[in-house]
């Protein structure tokens, strides 16, 4: 299992401690946190992308280069519901290119995304919900066109965090 103790030091480093103080009993935040990076490496270990769930030090060496990054990926820790939707921003973030995605909603009804990947290798994967607490899974991408065709061109933090005086 992750170190709770030292997700919580990387989320505090990125200035998360409000996902902290949001938890209740916030002193268990960091082992919540830390179970759903263990779920997340198991959940991609069972769909054979296994290899590229991120470990702490994956993390930590992800932050150094570039912090933005880390913040978008802790972003999806800590606000997406699923971990199937938690390994879609991953992957993203990696560089999957997202290829396919749709949203329904049906007002006190139903909710569903279904997004569809594609590595540079042309490897594809799709990753499904029907839990509206993943719809910030869609806040985070990040758009443009080329010409009037539509990109989404990957997963992205939604705040800076400003950085702790020293």
């Amino acid at each position: 299992m992750t170190n709770p103790a030292e997700l919580t030091t990387i989320l505090n480093q990125r200035n998360f401690d409000w996902a902290i103080k949001a938890f209740h009993p916030s002193e268990e935040a960091g082992g919540y946190y830390a179970e759903k990076l263990t779920d997340l490496k198991n959940f991609m270990a069972s769909r054979n992308i296994g290899e590229s769930a991120p470990s702490l030090n994956d993390l930590r060496q992800l932050g150094k280069p570039n912090p933005f990054k880390l913040d978008a990926f802790l972003e999806a820790l800590v606000s997406l519901k699923t971990t199937e939707m938690i390994a879609a921003a991953w992957r993203t973030i990696q560089g999957m290119q997202v290829t396919y995605l749709e949203m329904k909603f049906d007002h006190a009804s139903s909710f569903s995304i279904s997004v569809s990947l594609t590595s540079p290798y042309g490897e594809m994967e799709t990753h499904k919900t029907k839990d509206i607490d993943n719809m910030n899974f869609v806040r985070h991408l990040m758009k443009s066109k080329v010409g009037d065709r539509p990109i989404i061109n990957g997963f992205f933090a939604l705040r800076r965090p400003q950085e702790r005086p020293r």
